[in-house]
């Protein structure tokens, strides 16, 4: 019978090795789609034509088509409310939507189409209320778009 004998180091190696596959052992990949943070949370984006150009949180760029969205619960599969549809008609554009401190009101800045700049609104979330104007307005030099040749 032979006896196999191993040194320090190639013994600290199998053990290492072994420690970090007992490791892995103990985590699962899990099968869930959803990622939930302390129960359900609204979510509130800004959706575009997918043709649009420039960065949407610029607040420069004016590319009709643009609304703010809001889903009561961070699910794809949660009801989409179109905040804005009946200001902007799918004529406007929304950017830059912020959250309250508190969690209950959204402000942006929003162009209708017959608007000369963008403006500031404010939407009471627990109220469903948008209101705007609100008295702020944003003006920006029109930014050009140019093709590439």
């Amino acid at each position: 019978m032979q006896t196999l004998t191993l040194s320090a180091g190639t013994r600290v190696c199998y053990f290492l090795v072994i420690s970090f596959l007992a490791i892995l052992s103990g985590c699962s990949a899990g099968t869930s789609d959803s990622v939930t943070v302390d129960g359900d949370v609204a979510i509130a984006y800004v959706k575009r034509p997918t043709g649009s150009l420039g960065n949407p949180t610029d607040a420069i760029m004016f590319t009709a088509g643009g609304d703010l969205y809001m889903r009561e619960k961070s699910s794809p599969s949660a009801a989409e409310i179109n905040i804005t549809g009946s200001q902007t008609n799918g004529l406007g554009d929304v950017s830059d939507p912020e959250v309250s401190y508190d969690g209950t009101k959204l402000l942006f800045s929003m162009r209708r189409a017959a608007d000369p700049g963008w403006r500031i609104w404010e939407y009471d979330i627990g109220s469903m209320s948008l209101r705007g104007p609100t008295g702020a307005s944003c003006s920006f030099p029109t930014a050009r778009r140019s093709r590439a040749s």
